[in-house]
C-alpha cells in the first residue's frame, strides 16, 4: 500500500508495498524488486503475463524540458518494446516503430516532404484516370515542395496533369518499373509550371497508339528537369521552355516516336534568351527500331532536336539516330538561337539534312559549334550532311547566320549519296569554319555555295577516308560555286582519290585563297 504520494513533486513518502516483492532496501534505494525467481537485478521492475498489470504510466518530468530515459544498463543489453500476436505495433507519439526507430513503410514516403502517392489514392494498373488523386498528393506537399513517389505499374492519366507548385519532383519507382500512360492523345501529358521541378525514374507510354499532338513532358518553369526517363510513342517528347535559369534533360531514352512532319523528340523553345539548356547522355531513336518501310527510307519523325529560341544549348554525349533531320536550328520571326555547343554527339543515320541550320524571317542564329562529333547519312537519295543556309532570312541586318564551326569530326555517307557533305550557302552566312575533319562518300564533299563569304576550309581529309569503305571517296572533293563570294580560304586539305578533286566556278568577291591542298 501507499500512504500517499505528493502530487506536485517527485518525492514519495511512506511505504510502498508490492505484493510478493520485497520493500526497498538500504542498498538499492529507490528500486523495486520483483519476486524471487522472476528478476532480481537491482533497479529493474518486470510486469509478467501472470500479473494483473497490463500497462504502465510515467508522469511529467520534474523540470522543464526534462528527459525520461529508458536504457539497458548491462553491456549488450537491449530495451525491447513489443506487443502480443495480433495486437497493434508499439508506438512513439502515435507512430508505429519500425526497424529500430525508423518510420515504417507506410510513413517513410511521407517523411521530410516525401509523399507516397498511393496514400492519396493513386493506384497502378487500374486503367482509370488518376489525375484527381495525383492532385491530392501534390496539394499535401509542404509549402517548400517535396517529392511525390509513384508506385510500380502503369499510372493512367485521363488528361494533362499540370504541377503548379514550386520544387516538385515526380519520382517513379524505377525507369522501367513505373509507366505513365495518358489516354488522351492530342494534348500534353505532364507539365511543370513551377520552378525547380521535374520528373525522374519512370517511363511514358501510349497504349492507345502514337500521340497526335502536344508534349509528353513540358518543362515551363525555371530550373526544371527530365532525367532517367524513357519516352515512347510521343508526338513531341520534351519541351525545354524555362522562363529563366536552366533546364536539364539527362540520361533519357526516346524511341518509337510518331512519324511525319512536325514530330520529334526534343524542342528547345525558351520564352526569353536568358535560360541555358543542357541535353546530355541521351539516346534518341528516330527509326523506332522498326524496319517497316512506306517508301525508300520507311516512316520517320522529322527531327531529333529542334532549337527555335534559346539563350544557350549544350548537347553532349548523346546519340541522335535515324530522323529526317537529327538536328534543326530554325528560329523564326522574333526568335534567336544563340550559343549552341555540341560535343561528343553521334548524329547517326540522317535521312534528309542530317543537321540543318536555316533561320527564317528575322530569326537569328549565332555561335554554333560542333566538336568531336560523328555525322553519317544512310539514305542513298539526295540529302545533306551539315547544311547551313543564310538565304531569305533578314535577321541581324542581313547576317542571320554567324560564327558556325565544325571541328575534329567526321561527315560521311554510307550509301553513294549524291548530295553534299558540308554545304554553306547564302550571303547571310558569315564566319563559317570546317577544320580537322574527314569528309567522304558524297556527291560533293565540301561546297561553298552561291554568294557566300568569310569561309575557312582548313586541315581536312576530303576523299578516300571512309572507315567502312576505304575505296569510296566523293564525286567532287571541294567546290566553290560562282557568284559574289569572297574571303574564302581553302588551305592544307588532303583532297585524295575523288573522281574530281576541285570544282572552281570562280566566285568573284575577291580575297579568295585556295592553296596547299594536296590532290588539287
Amino acid at each position: 500500500m501507499v500512504d500517499y504520494v505528493n502530487k506536485s513533486g517527485d518525492t514519495m513518502t511512506g511505504t510502498l508495498f508490492v505484493p510478493q516483492s520485497s520493500t526497498r532496501s538500504s542498498a538499492n534505494t529507490g528500486s523495486i524488486w520483483s519476486q524471487p525467481g522472476d528478476a532480481n537485478y537491482s533497479g529493474y521492475a518486470e510486469f509478467r503475463a501472470g500479473d494483473n498489470s497490463r500497462h504502465g504510466y510515467i508522469g511529467y518530468a520534474h523540470k522543464d524540458n526534462g528527459i525520461i530515459q529508458i536504457a539497458a544498463e548491462k553491456s549488450g543489453g537491449h530495451v525491447n518494446f513489443s506487443t502480443g500476436t495480433g495486437a497493434g505495433g508499439p508506438r512513439v507519439n502515435g507512430n508505429e516503430i519500425w526497424h529500430a526507430g525508423n518510420f515504417n513503410p507506410s510513413q517513410a514516403a511521407n517523411a521530410f516532404g516525401w509523399r507516397d502517392a498511393s496514400k492519396y489514392g493513386v493506384q497502378a494498373n487500374t486503367g482509370t484516370s488518376q489525375n484527381a488523386s495525383l492532385a491530392l498528393a501534390e496539394a499535401s506537399l509542404p509549402a517548400d515542395g517535396g517529392v511525390i513517389v509513384l508506385p510500380p505499374g502503369t499510372i493512367t492519366l485521363g488528361d494533362t496533369f499540370t504541377f503548379t507548385r514550386q520544387n516538385v519532383t515526380l519520382l517513379g519507382s524505377g525507369k522501367y518499373a513505373t509507366f505513365i500512360d495518358c489516354t488522351r492523345l492530342d494534348t500534353d501529358v505532364i507539365c511543370f509550371n513551377g520552378n525547380y521541378s521535374g520528373v525522374k525514374d519512370c517511363a511514358f507510354k501510349s497504349s492507345a497508339g502514337d500521340r497526335t499532338s502536344g508534349y509528353t513532358v513540358n518543362l515551363r518553369g525555371a530550373y526544371t528537369f527530365c532525367r532517367d526517363v524513357d519516352i515512347r510513342h510521343c508526338f513531341r517528347g520534351i519541351r525545354m521552355g524555362p522562363v529563366a535559369g536552366n533546364c536539364l534533360v539527362h540520361n533519357n531514352t526516346m524511341t518509337f516516336i510518331a512519324t511525319g512532319s512536325n514530330r520529334g523528340a526534343i524542342v528547345v523553345d525558351n520564352p526569353s534568351y536568358g535560360p541555358s539548356n543542357w541535353i546530355s547522355n541521351c539516346t534518341i531513336y528516330g527509326d523506332g527500331n522498326d524496319p517497316t518501310s512506306s517508301g525508300p527510307v520507311g516512316p520517320r519523325p522529322e527531327f531529333g532536336v529542334q532549337i527555335v529560341n534559346s539563350g544557350a544549348t549544350m548537347i553532349n554525349n548523346t546519340d541522335i539516330l535515324g530522323f529526317f533531320n537529327n538536328l534543326i536550328i530554325n528560329p523564326g520571326n522574333g526568335q534567336t538561337a544563340q550559343a549552341t555547343y555540341c560535343s561528343d554527339v553521334y548524329f547517326d543515320s540522317g535521312q534528309r539534312d542530317n543537321i540543318l541550320i536555316s533561320p527564317s524571317g528575322n530569326g537569328f542564329v549565332f555561335e554554333t559549334s560542333f566538336s568531336n562529333c560523328w555525322l553519317t547519312n544512310t539514305r542513298s537519295e539526295n540529302s545533306f550532311g551539315l547544311r547551313i543556309l543564310g538565304n531569305g532570312a533578314t535577321g541581324n541586318s542581313g547576317r542571320p547566320v554567324m560564327n558556325t564551326r565544325w571541328d575534329n569530326g567526321i561527315i560521311a555517307s554510307t550509301s553513294n549519296n549524291p548530295g553534299y557533305g558540308f554545304l554553306v550557302e547564302g550571303v547571310g552566312c558569315i564566319n563559317t569554319v570546317l577544320s580537322n575533319s574527314t569528309v567522304a562518300g558524297w556527291g560533293i564533299g565540301v561546297c561553298v555555295g552561291t554568294n557566300t563569304s568569310h569561309v575557312m576550309i582548313v586541315n581536312n581529309m576530303i576523299g578516300k577516308y571512309l572507315p567502312w569503305d576505304p575505296n569510296r571517296a566523293n564525286s567532287t572533293g571541294l567546290a566553290l560555286v560562282a557568284g559574289n563570294g569572297g574571303w574564302i580560304m581553302a588551305r592544307n586539305n588532303m583532297v585524295y582519290g575523288n573522281n574530281q578533286a576541285f570544282l572552281n566556278q570562280g566566285p568573284t568577291g575577291g580575297n579568295n585563297y585556295v592553296d596547299g591542298n594536296p590532290g588539287i
